[in-house]
């Protein structure tokens, strides 16, 4: 409307009102002009996928790699949760040897067992003594090692066996986390998160939101502007709980066999265009494929070169540049 004002009357004719809708116009106009020449300078990447699949691993490993790290100062930042982690682990193991009538290997145990669980995990913000003793003694107990091999049957965090095997180092006095145990970090992300930085004189924003299943709802309002979509799953839980329902696997592991076989017929043998569709259709198509661990900082490296390459490609040739 304050277009239409500016356009057909002259400034003297207007009211004071009128001249403030002009001024409010003028100002939009200039932000969403401001907006659209940052856009044109940055590339939008959105992160997708279930929980624990990898993807605020991900953005740490961009930061590491694109970025400034992690300072020594924000890595002890990150040493509570890391002790968390570890409570929140063993206390899975636990709980999971009585459902799955798994008994201690020695008496002592229990006594172990009933102290660590006494312990609220996400409360926990120093490592004493006596836990540490606790968390040793039960990781060398044969049933929790029995427990462990059976983590499909229940909740179990990836980086149990990392933190529980470097007990010793974690649980010393002036403890600072290395990169590799800020890396393998758990924390559930809530909300949409967003890390940016310049690869090539190239700005990238990449976006992070939850996986669970209360947070997926809130994937919609990030789809704007979004060049390309990162759909991260985890090959090594497909068989495994979900975090919001321990009863729940992942996947069923012969209908995810059934699922991989008919999407290897589909791609391979032209199933549906025929052999001759399937190769027009791959000459037209950069893919990559990797065997990737999230944890891994070089093989990252390499898996966001081929992704930044694909995605830059595909945005020059929508803009006749390629």
């Amino acid at each position: 409307m304050a277009r239409s004002l500016t356009w057909h009357c002259c400034p003297w004719c207007l009211t004071e009102d009128e001249k403030a809708a002009v001024r409010v116009d003028q100002e939009i106009n200039r932000i969403l002009l401001e907006q659209k020449k940052q856009d044109r300078g940055e590339l939008k990447l959105l992160l997708l996928g279930p929980g624990e699949s990898g993807k605020s691993t991900f953005i740490k490993q961009m930061r590491i790699i694109h970025g400034a790290g992690y300072s020594e100062e924000e890595r002890k930042g990150f040493r509570p949760l890391v002790y968390q982690n570890i409570f929140v682990s063993m206390r899975a193991m636990i709980e999971a040897m009585e459902r799955l009538q798994i008994p201690f290997s020695r008496p002592e145990s229990k006594h172990h067992a009933s102290l660590v669980m006494s312990q609220d995990p996400y409360k926990v913000t120093t490592f004493e003594k006596h836990y540490a003793v606790a968390m040793q003694w039960l990781w060398r107990d044969a049933g929790i090692r029995a427990c462990y091999e059976r983590r499909r049957e229940f909740h179990l965090l990836d980086s149990a066996v990392y933190y529980l095997s470097h007990l010793e180092r974690i649980t010393e006095e002036g403890y600072v986390p290395t990169a590799q145990d800020v890396l393998r970090s758990r924390m559930p992300t809530t909300g949409i998160n967003e890390y940016c930085f310049s690869v090539q004189k190239t700005n990238l924003r990449i976006v992070d939101v939850g996986g669970q299943k209360s947070e997926r709802k809130k994937w919609i309002h990030c789809f704007e502007n979004v060049i390309a979509l990162i759909y991260l799953a985890s090959l090594s839980e497909y068989d495994q709980c979900l975090e919001e329902n321990n009863q729940e696997p992942k996947q069923d592991a012969e209908a995810a066999k059934r699922f991989i076989l008919d999407m290897y017929t589909r791609i391979y043998t032209g199933f549906v265009d025929g052999p001759e569709g399937s190769k027009k259709g791959a000459r037209s198509r950069r893919l990559f494929s990797h065997y990737t661990c999230a944890t891994d900082t070089q093989n990252i490296r390499k898996v966001f070169k081929d992704v930044r390459d694909s995605v830059l490609a595909r945005y020059l040739d929508e803009i006749n540049l390629l």
